[in-house]
């Protein structure tokens, strides 16, 4: 009998780990779907909408201004991963000659596997004489972000 109560309540914890680890894993599969939605034009531009709720008499003219600065956020978020990525490979530039061969080894390593996680490294454009990314004005001014004529809806 008391084995049958012990084994019982394993079993019980068993079942309840294993109910408890597929929710989780399907609650975080479904956040990571949700915010790599929220990282496209179309997928930004329904969160605000969602959001904001627009009436009739706005929805027209709100989606022309949410679309126009959606679409200069992706820019601008592709436009970094391209310079960061060249900052890191001009990182890399000066730091190797200062390695040894087991710290060389665990570079590539790194960068294999951070290839395989789905990032590809940027292009190698074999251009040697690039300057680094932070020499250059990287300031986003007011000015430059688009211009929206709301009277144009």
């Amino acid at each position: 009998m008391k084995t049958k109560i012990i084994l019982l309540v394993i079993v019980s914890l068993v079942v309840g780990i294993a109910i408890g680890m597929t929710i989780s894993s399907y609650m975080t599969k479904q956040k990571i779907e949700k915010w790599k939605q929220g990282t496209t034009p179309d997928g930004m531009y329904k969160n605000y909408m969602e959001l904001l709720q627009p009436t009739s008499e706005q929805a027209d003219t709100l989606e022309f201004i949410i679309r126009e600065y959606v679409n200069t956020s992706v820019k601008m978020m592709g436009d970094s991963w391209k310079t960061q990525g060249q900052l890191f490979e001009n990182m890399e530039k000066s730091i190797n000659p200062l390695l040894n061969d087991d710290q060389l080894k665990r570079m590539e390593e790194f960068k294999e596997k951070f290839r395989k996680f789905g990032t590809k490294p940027p292009k190698k454009d074999g251009d040697t004489n690039r300057k680094h990314p932070l020499t250059k004005d990287t300031t986003i001014k007011l000015s430059e972000t688009p211009a929206v004529d709301s009277s144009a809806h």
